[in-house]
């Protein structure tokens, strides 16, 4: 008996429900808009961020082997954030700088290292960098030793029309 008054609900809400669906795709397809006549051509948006991201990534490793965590840290937006590979947040230019520094001091004196960009894609306006690096530390005990792993980072330009890095994740 369940059954059929699930049945008899069913069919009775099925037309209002149809008659909802129709109304709301029909109400957004008004406002629709043709994503070519919307997106900004990614090759342009590219071209417009490929000197900061060349001079961020060309800056990273000598910047490391000087110890000078301020330059890693200046292509970093204001409200920036660095994840790192253990998961932690750190969030504003200036704590970045701080957890470079901290991690030059811990691991040593930076020797060597490079960066790989795998690809470059664009959405939303944002441009998404992706790769691989490697840092070798010089510890304290004579010993060597690198780490390395992939990264993303995703960039955005600012209302200054430079661009910067809003997060980055090493993984």
């Amino acid at each position: 008996m369940k059954s059929i008054s699930r049945f008899r609900f069913a069919r009775s809400v099925a037309p209002v429900l149809f008659a909802v669906c129709l109304f709301a795709l029909r109400s957004s397809a008004a406002t629709v808009q043709p994503a070519a006549a919307s997106a900004p051509d990614p090759v342009a948006v590219i071209a417009s961020a490929r000197q900061a991201i060349e001079t961020a990534n060309g800056d990273w490793l000598p910047a490391m082997e000087r110890g000078d965590a301020a330059t890693v840290a200046a292509a970093y937006a204001p409200d920036g954030v660095l994840m790192t590979s253990k998961g932690t947040a750190i969030r504003g230019r200036s704590a970045i700088a701080a957890r470079y520094q901290a991690e030059i001091a811990t691991l040593g004196r930076v020797t060597g290292g490079g960066l790989v960009q795998e690809g470059v894609t664009v959405s939303g306006g944002l441009i998404y960098e992706w790769g691989h690096g490697w840092l070798a530390f010089s510890q304290k005990d004579g010993k060597r030793r690198v780490s390395s792993g992939p990264y993303l980072t995703v960039w955005r330009r600012q209302t200054d029309g430079s661009w910067a890095i809003i997060r980055n994740l090493v993984l």
